[in-house]
């Protein structure tokens, strides 16, 4: 069993309506299909789904990625998996992971890119977040689970591409001795993007804050029903920082 959402953009709704916004959109619905009032995503399969994040600055959408989909904004059906992951928003900037996983992978997704724009456009669009002196990202967690999770950041290493792990360099924790720490205590963190080290999957030793693309929050395996909430960038004096005219 397994469900998993990814990169077609959803309207932001009430935490009454949550559910919904993660449901498959019908067979019948074409690929290119506007989202729903009640937040479905559009899409012919379960692989294009996933959630707007107007309600977290700069950021352009939530989802989960699972080794069931691993391809975002692909199109295909889910891969054969024992993993589940369903995403909801609990509230407005409040987005929540339940599921299990085993052998396979499962990340929750923040976005900061342009990639999952409709209609989708060419290049991926990062954000310059050092034109924005973002020093640190801070974000609340609740109920992590057990077996904690890592946080990584990743950017764009060039805007078209035709596989994912040529477009992005993911994989730069906040480590201790060298290994990325879990996070398995509820409650507000900051990390300073001075602190981050390359892991094994990094192809660069340094994130590139100007070509940024996203926040990783990435599970290990056991059950899980968390949230992330308040997921902010923050200025060197610590002040979280707001579009312009936001």
């Amino acid at each position: 069993m397994f469900a998993c959402a990814t990169e077609e953009e959803a309207s932001p709704g009430s935490a009454a309506d949550a559910d919904d916004q993660v449901t498959a959109a019908p067979a019948s619905v074409p690929a290119d299909a506007e989202p729903s009032a009640n937040g479905e995503a559009s899409g012919t399969a379960i692989c294009n789904h996933l959630l707007a994040a107007n309600d977290i600055p700069f950021a352009t959408a939530v989802f989960p990625s699972t080794d069931a989909c691993p391809n975002q904004r692909s199109g295909f059906t889910p891969q054969p998996s024992t993993t589940v992951a369903e995403v909801r928003r609990d509230a407005p900037g409040s987005y929540c992971l339940s599921g299990e996983v085993s052998t396979g992978q499962v990340k929750l997704v923040v976005s900061f890119d342009h990639i999952n724009d409709l209609p989708m456009p060419a290049v991926h669009g990062p954000l310059d977040a050092v034109a924005l002196g973002v020093s640190a990202i801070q974000f609340t967690l609740e109920s992590p689970p057990a077996s904690g999770l890592n946080v990584a950041l990743s950017n764009v290493i060039r805007d078209a591409c035709g596989a994912m792990d040529l477009c992005i360099n993911t994989g730069l924790f906040i480590t201790s001795d060298g290994v990325p720490i879990r996070f398995t205590d509820a409650g507000t963190q900051t990390l300073r993007l001075a602190d981050l080290e390359p892991g094994a999957e990094a192809v660069g030793a340094a994130l590139d804050m100007s070509r940024f693309a996203g926040i990783e929050f990435r599970l290990n395996p056991g059950p899980f029903d968390f949230c992330v909430h308040d997921v902010r960038l923050l200025d060197a004096s610590g002040a979280a920082l707001a579009p312009a005219g936001g």
